[in-house]
C-alpha cells in the first residue's frame, strides 16, 4: 500500500509456503458455537518487538501463534496504527505443533509511536484481540539535543547539529513549520535546520537565538511579542527588529507569557510584547512590537528571567532586580500588592546569587553557596518551603541545599543540583513534578528516571522538559497536544523520550 502522507511504500507480506492466499481460512467444518469456546489465545513471539520497544529503523517483523480450531473457520485481521497506518489481513496461517503461527511484516515507517493489534476470530465462539505497542525513532537515533525549552503547551528543542525541532500545540503556528497543525513528534522548523544556538518558548509564540547572535520568532503575535515591528501572526519564523546580531541569551518561558526578553552581549537587557503590567520595564505600561530598553540595564546584567507579566534580572554582581507585575509579591521587594515599570531590587539579594528564575507569579534565585530561594505566589507550594503562605520577600527552599539551576513554571517550581539531578516542587495535577505521583509537594522532590548528569530543566504550564546525560530530550506531565513529544496523546508523571 502507498502512504500518501510519506510518498512511502508500505509493504504487507502474505505467505502461505511462498504463495499468496485469501485469509479467510478454512480449517475445518462450521460447527455450532460451543456454550464456552476456549480463547484463541494470540502469543507474539520472535523477531517481534518487546511491548514498548523502540527501533532505530522504519521496517518491523510481528509473529505470533494462536490455538489451532479444526473445527472452526478462522479468520485474521492485522492492524498497524501509528503515523505510517495500516488495515488488512495477516500472513496466511501455518501448523505449529498444536497451535497456528502467522505474522505481519511492514517497512517504510515514519518516526512516531505504533500500536499493533492482531485479531483472531473463530466462527465457534473462540477469540482474542491483543496489541504491542512500540515506537519508531530511526531517523534520530544516536542524535543529542543541546538545548530545550517549554511553553504552556508546545516545546521546541535544538539538536546538536544547530536545528531548530518543535512539537505540541500549534494553532498560531507556534511550531514554526508554516501550519497550524499539532503534531507529537519533533519537526523541523522553517528555515532553521542549521545555525540555532537557544530557543525559548511563551504561552503561544516561539524564539531562537542564532549562533550569529541574531533573534527569529513566530507563532501568535497580538501584543508584538514577535518583535518585527507589527501585530500579524506568523507560522514561520520572523526577525526581531533591530536584534540581527549582538544578542546573547534570549527569554519568554514563563508559562503563558506574552512578551520576550534579550540580553545583549554588551549586558543590555530589551524587551518586547505584552506591557499592561510594565513588564517590558521601560517606564511605561505600553505595548510594544519592537525591543525597547528596560530602564537602568543598560550593560552589567549576566542573566534575565520571564515570568508571566514581570521579569528579572541576575547583575554581573550577583544582585538580582524584577520589574512588571507585583500582585503577588514576586517582585521580592517587600511591597505587595504593587507593580513597577522599572527594575526594583530583591530584598537582601544584593550579592552573591549565581542563577535565577521566574514562574507563572513567583521567582527564584540560587545563591552562590548553593542554596535556593523563591517568593511571590505560594498556593501549590511553589515556593519550597513547606508551607502554602505566600512571600513578597526570598524564602528558603528546603532540599540538599547544592543547587546550581533553577526555573519557574505555572505553579511549579525546577531545579538541578551540582550532581544534576533534577529535582521539582509545587503543582502537580498533571505529574509535571516527575516523580511518578499526581501529589502536589511543597518541598522539592527528585524526578524519576533522569539519575544524574541532566543539564537543563525547563518547567512549562503544566509539562516539563529536560536534556538527560548524553544531551536526551526528556519531557514528562500533560500532554493533550502532544507536547511530551514521543508520538502519543498520554500525560506521563515520569520522563519519556523525545522524538526529535
Amino acid at each position: 500500500m502507498l502512504d500518501g502522507t510519506r510518498g512511502m511504500r508500505l509493504h504487507l507480506t502474505v505467505r502461505w509456503c511462498c504463495a499468496a492466499v485469501p485469509m479467510l481460512i478454512a480449517l475445518g467444518v462450521a460447527t455450532a458455537p460451543a456454550a464456552a469456546a476456549p480463547r484463541a489465545d494470540v502469543r507474539y513471539e520472535a523477531p517481534s518487538p518487546a511491548e514498548g520497544a523502540t527501533l532505530t529503523t522504519g521496517s518491523v517483523v510481528f509473529e505470533f501463534t494462536f490455538n489451532r480450531r479444526p473445527a472452526a473457520t478462522q479468520s485474521l485481521t492485522c492492524t498497524l496504527a501509528g503515523p505510517t497506518p495500516s488495515s488488512g489481513w495477516c500472513d496466511a496461517p501455518v501448523a505449529s505443533g498444536s497451535r497456528s503461527r502467522s505474522g505481519a511484516s511492514y517497512s517504510g515507517l515514519a518516526d512516531g509511536a505504533y500500536a499493533f493489534t492482531v485479531a483472531a476470530t473463530s466462527t465457534d465462539g473462540g477469540t482474542a484481540t491483543e496489541t504491542r505497542h512500540f515506537t519508531v525513532a530511526g531517523a534520530v537515533s544516536g542524535s543529542g539535543a543541546g538545548a530545550i525549552t517549554t511553553g504552556s503547551s508546545h516545546a521546541c528543542a535544538v539538536t546538536a547539529s544547530g536545528a531548530a525541532r518543535c512539537w505540541g500545540w500549534n494553532v498560531h503556528g507556534q511550531l514554526g513549520n508554516g501550519t497550524h497543525t499539532s503534531r507529537s513528534v519533533g519537526g523541523a522548523v522553517v528555515g532553521l535546520g542549521s545555525g540555532v544556538a537557544a530557543m525559548t518558548a511563551g504561552s503561544s509564540h516561539t524564539c531562537a537565538l542564532t549562533s550569529a547572535g541574531g533573534v527569529k520568532c513566530w507563532g501568535r503575535n497580538q501584543s508584538g511579542q514577535l518583535g518585527d515591528g507589527s501585530t500579524t501572526s506568523s507560522p514561520v519564523p520572523v526577525d526581531v527588529s533591530g536584534l540581527g546580531s549582538g544578542v546573547s541569551a534570549i527569554d519568554a518561558s514563563g508559562a503563558g507569557s506574552d512578551f520576550t526578553c534579550a540580553l545583549t552581549e554588551a549586558g543590555g537587557v530589551k524587551c518586547w510584547g505584552h506591557n499592561t503590567s510594565g513588564q517590558l520595564g521601560d517606564g511605561s505600561t505600553t505595548t510594544s512590537d519592537v525591543p525597547v530598553d528596560v530602564v537602568g540595564l543598560q550593560s552589567g546584567v549576566s542573566a534575565i528571567a520571564v515570568g508571566l507579566a514581570h521579569a528579572c534580572a541576575l547583575t554581573s554582581a550577583g544582585a538580582v532586580k524584577c520589574w512588571g507585575s507585583g500582585f503577588f509579591g514576586e517582585l521580592g521587594n517587600g511591597a505587595n500588592p504593587q507593580s513597577s515599570p522599572v527594575p526594583v531590587d530583591v530584598s537582601g539579594l544584593g550579592s552573591g546569587v549565581i542563577a535565577i528564575g521566574a514562574g507563572v507569579y513567583h521567582s527564584c534565585a540560587v545563591t552562590d553557596a548553593g542554596d535556593a530561594k523563591c517568593w511571590g505566589r505560594n498556593d501549590f507550594g511553589q515556593l519550597g518551603d513547606g508551607t502554602h503562605t505566600p512571600s513578597n520577600v526570598p524564602v528558603d527552599v528546603g532540599g540538599p541545599g547544592d543547587f546550581v539551576a533553577i526555573a519557574g513554571g505555572a505553579y511549579y517550581t525546577c531545579a538541578l543540583t551540582s550532581g544534576g539531578t533534577a529535582m521539582c516542587w509545587g503543582r502537580n495535577t498533571h505529574g509535571q513534578l516527575g516523580d511518578g505521583t499526581h501529589a502536589h509537594s511543597t518541598v522539592p522532590v527528585g524526578v524519576s528516571g533522569l539519575g544524574s548528569g541532566a543539564s537543563v530543566i525547563v518547567p512549562g504550564g503544566a509539562s516539563t522538559c529536560a536534556l538527560a546525560a548524553g544531551g536526551t530530550a526528556m519531557c514528562w506531565g500533560q500532554n493533550t497536544f502532544g507536547q511530551l513529544g514521543n508520538g502519543t496523546h498520554s500525560q506521563s508523571t515520569v520522563p519519556v523520550a523525545v522524538l526529535l
